[in-house]
């Protein structure tokens, strides 16, 4: 193609290469006219084959040269020639060959280096939020708003009329179906891509930022393909981008050498080399700025001059940097890279080791002291550590050194045991005594239930009463019904629950109480959460058994249970319920409804459904109770009297109708839209600063900050993201001394899995997922916390309770309970690491306090909870069947609710979402 190996520069300085040759013909000049651009379709080819044979040229120079290239650190060699002096060394015998660097486009370094910066990308954008044709970002000003997505998506077919051109493009190129079975039907017959999409009269936002486009039922549909499509089976468009495309589219440093070269020239260079690392530290020595930033951020303010070795002030153009990748298996290089991007303006490398004045003697030790790494330590040797800390310990940490972690937890549970029951001989009880979890069940004070049974069964009303004979009607005549205790709240069911509770196990008869969150369980005597109970299995399916074995003494206790009550049970997947039916059937060897057993469920199907991510209504809908098979055999009990205002004033009984029009849906601004005009007792308020004052009035003030300061007030907002946000402008404003708690993360490999492809923990850090703490957790004593897991339920410390963090340490949070039969209660919570269950193709675990910031709380975790002031930031609407009925109905009075609209809203009006197929009428 013209070059060869003689070709030199015009100047003469230096051989031409290819890449430069090829670059120079390619290059359009007025002087001169040019065969090759002019080319055509032979143009095409030759730069095709130009490439080619560059591409070939430079693999072929690494292949013939595999002998001489070799790379190594630095520190190797210093050793070697300290060893075998200067002259002597071969330098054949360091270091190790270059295969194929990551300077070759498509080789397995240069891929692997891609990923690595997409996922700096990921971790300084945070995840995408909104898919079209393109990806957008959630810190975007153009799109938070429904209205804002609508100009740029559309999922519905264009005017025929008004636009002919896009109208055929949608309907050629962006209808989903026909579905058949080789193309996206699963084995059910339904459709995997969820087609065709239930009809929305406006777009909306789900609680992860996901968009539920607009798509109306107009009544149009159009044929293609034999097929008639309406607007539920249009995929997601732009129609600009669819005019256009009309289609889907220390001395570690390394030193290269040559083995020809002289092994002192080599040395001479590797120690006088200036590398990033070692100039970033004398950056951060000799300039207060730098010193502000970690080694990860500091080129997003500064460029480094490679012919200067030097860093400079960025002064235009944007950054994003990361650090390269290391495994843990890689020793104190894993462990610098961790501290280099933990901690701000080191100086040196011993500085880098230093915490708190002491000097480490490796970076191993030095992330120990900050807590970087898991360690047993946490655990011991505290003065506090107590026997309900070790348990969670035991049940949630997975510590790296298993052996001495198992040696120390029975050592002091060993210990604990033997103060206890010393000094009595041993004895094997299992013989002496009978089923362990019958005992449990049957430990009540039979005198004391009676005792409460006659002093509260007189306060029944009349719905309350009938319900309460039926109920005791089915236990004694042992018929087995299943019934659904049906009532909004303040209507009495859980006082209803726990009388009938005692009367049964007054008689020595067993009561299983179990509810659907850890919540709902504590105001249930004896009551735990469902899922703990039956042993209901994480991932359910339409097939699933608890995991009870038949032959088990806990499997007795289901067959000598005479009652079930279920709290709740509308927020729970029906499949949950199936399973324990199922597997009750087999236990009890009866095919009766649930074995048998008489079942008391109980909820309000005007509250929150069963959260299915990302999913449609149909998906929500087909979730719930109502359409399980279980539910022709549901006999209803209707509790309708609202024990509140049986006192209560005339505007709080106006109010309370109002909030059932709200959960009935029965109050729209009209039949078409699901917009509801808020009522006139409720302030609207026009800035989230504004809200924040009006809840958390004089938060500066550390005199009010008493437990039933916090236990009176929250704010609510339908997604984490506003509710982080909120959380973290008011802890700005709490008194007390910021402390920073940071956590472990670490990729979850199975066993025979390739490791190749693991994620930096820098990456890991940045995951922000609800069911988990956040990664940098910053926290005040004083501060009102919320806890993400179900450490001891007994105990009060149950997913979603709320308490106030009174002390804490580097492994371990003291706080006092708000909420429940424990309120007031000192507690412990050591950290725990934590598998979430998501749509991420990797796993990974997090070692952190199993808490949040609680100043504010999304409206799912706030449900089963009354607060006297509630702020609700329904800037971004609610999308979900319930949650402004349960925002709302959190306030014990209309006067005391203060709500922030979107900003250019002129009306008090808000989204109201409300699924009339799941009530009961």
């Amino acid at each position: 193609l013209g070059w060869h190996e003689g070709l030199t520069h015009s100047n003469g300085e230096g051989r031409l290469t290819q890449r430069e040759y090829f670059a120079f013909r390619l290059f359009p000049r007025n002087s001169e006219f040019s065969t090759i651009l002019c080319g055509g379709k032979l143009f095409q080819q030759f730069i095709v084959d130009a490439w080619a044979a560059t591409e070939q040229n430079r693999l072929n120079y690494i292949r013939m040269n595999q002998s001489d290239l070799r790379a190594d650190l630095y520190q190797g060699l210093a050793y070697a020639l300290q060893d075998d002096g200067e002259r002597n060394m071969n330098l054949e015998n360091l270091g190790r060959r270059i295969i194929l660097p990551s300077s070759h486009i498509g080789s397995a370094r240069n891929m692997f280096e891609l990923f690595q910066d997409s996922m700096a990308i990921t971790r300084f954008f945070q995840h995408p939020d909104i898919f079209g044709t393109m990806t957008a970002n959630p810190n975007w000003h153009r799109i938070r708003e429904p209205c804002q997505v609508d100009r740029i998506v559309c999922a519905e077919f264009p005017d025929e009329q008004e636009d002919p051109e896009l109208f055929d493009m949608v309907l050629k190129y962006m209808v989903h179906g026909p579905c058949t079975r080789d193309r996206c039907l699963d084995e059910t017959g339904q459709c995997t891509k969820h087609f065709p999409k239930s009809f929305q009269d406006q777009t909306a936002m789900d609680q992860d930022g996901y968009p539920l486009y607009r798509q109306r039922n107009d009544g149009r549909s159009f044929e293609k393909h034999g097929f008639f499509f309406n607007n539920s089976h249009v995929v997601p468009y732009n129609p600009g981008l669819i005019r256009k495309l009309h289609l889907h589219l220390p001395g570690m440093h390394r030193v290269i050498f040559n083995t020809r070269d002289d092994p002192l020239t080599i040395s001479n260079r590797g120690q006088v080399q200036r590398t990033r690392l070692t100039e970033f530290f004398r950056m951060c020595a000799t300039n207060e700025n730098a010193r502000r930033l970690t080694y990860q951020e500091f080129p997003q303010h500064y460029v480094w001059k490679q012919q200067e070795s030097t860093w400079k002030i960025r002064e235009r153009s944007f950054a994003i940097s990361r650090l390269y990748f290391a495994r843990p298996a890689e020793g104190e290089c894993f462990y610098l890279r961790l501290l280099l991007t933990t901690i701000a303006g080191p100086r040196s490398f011993e500085d880098l080791r230093t915490v708190n004045g002491v000097v480490h003697g490796t970076f191993k030790d030095a992330c120990n002291a900050l807590g970087l790494l898991q360690d047993d330590g946490d655990y011991y040797g505290k003065d506090f550590v107590l026997i309900c800390v070790m348990t969670c310990v035991i049940v949630f940490a997975n510590t790296m050194d298993y052996l001495s972690q198992v040696k120390k937890k029975y050592t002091i549970l060993a210990f604990f045991l033997l103060m206890r029951y010393y000094p009595i001989p041993t004895l094997n009880w299992s013989h002496h005594r009978g089923n362990r979890f019958i005992d449990e069940q049957l430990q009540w004070n039979r005198e004391d239930l009676e005792l409460y049974v006659q002093e509260h069964e007189p306060q029944f009303n009349e719905d309350q009463r009938y319900c309460y004979d039926v109920i005791l009607s089915s236990i004694e005549d042992q018929s087995g019904v299943v019934f659904f205790v049906n009532g909004p709240a303040d209507t009495g069911k859980t006082f209803l629950y726990n009388i009938v509770t005692a009367n049964v196990r007054s008689k020595g008869k067993i009561v299983i109480c179990v509810a659907s969150s850890g919540i709902a369980a504590l105001l249930l005597h004896g009551g735990r959460t469902a899922h703990s109970t039956f042993k209901i299995p994480f991932e359910v399916d339409e097939y699933s058994m608890c995991t009870i074995n038949k032959n088990s003494g806990y499997a007795d206790v289901f067959r000598e249970a005479s009652l079930i009550i279920w709290d709740e049970v509308p927020m729970q997947h029906r499949h949950c319920a199936e399973a324990v039916d199922r597997s009750l059937r087999d236990i009890r060897d009866s095919n009766s409804p649930f074995g048998g057993v008489t079942v008391v469920f109980g909820g309000d199907f005007r509250l929150i459904l069963p959260v299915i991510p990302r999913g449609s209504r149909p998906q929500i809908v087909g979730a719930c109770l109502r359409r399980s098979t279980i539910w022709q055999h549901v006999r209803i009990l209707n509790l309708s009297i609202n024990m509140r205002l049986q006192n209560a004033s005339p505007a709080n009984r106006e109010f309370a109708q109002w909030l059932l029009q709200v959960g009935d849906g029965s109050n729209f601004d009209d039949a078409s839209s699901n917009m509801i005009q808020l009522h006139n007792w409720i302030n609207i308020v026009s800035s989230i600063r504004c809200l924040i004052d009006n809840i958390y009035n004089n938060i500066d003030d550390m005199s009010l900050h008493e437990d039933q300061y916090f236990r009176d007030r929250t704010i609510l907002s339908a997604r984490n993201t506003d509710v982080d946000l909120i959380n973290k402008e008011i802890l700005q404003s709490f008194p007390g001394n910021l402390e920073t708690f940071r956590s472990v993360d670490s990729n979850i490999v199975e066993a025979g899995a390739d490791n190749h492809v693991a994620y930096p923990s820098d990456y890991l850090n940045s995951l922000d997922l609800s069911s988990i703490p956040l990664s940098k957790l910053d926290l005040k004593i004083g501060c009102p916390i919320i806890l993400l897991q179900n450490l001891a339920p007994k105990q009060g410390l149950c997913n979603g309770a709320r308490m106030v963090l009174t002390r804490f340490s580097h492994g371990v949070l003291e706080a006092r309970l708000l909420f429940g039969p424990h309120a007031g209660e000192h507690v412990f919570i050591p950290r725990i690491s934590l598998t979430p269950s998501t749509a991420l193709p990797f796993h990974f675990s997090r070692r952190q306090f199993p808490v949040r910031l609680a100043f504010a709380m999304t409206i799912n975790k706030s449900q089963g909870q009354s607060v006297k002031y509630v702020g609700l930031d329904i800037r971004v609407p609610v999308f979900s069947h319930g949650q402004l009925y349960v925002a709302l109905s959190r306030a014990t009075s209309p006067h005391h609710i203060s709500a922030l609209l979107p900003q250019n809203s002129t009306l008090s009006n808000t989204v109201n979402v409300v699924y009339p197929e799941v009530l009961l009428q």
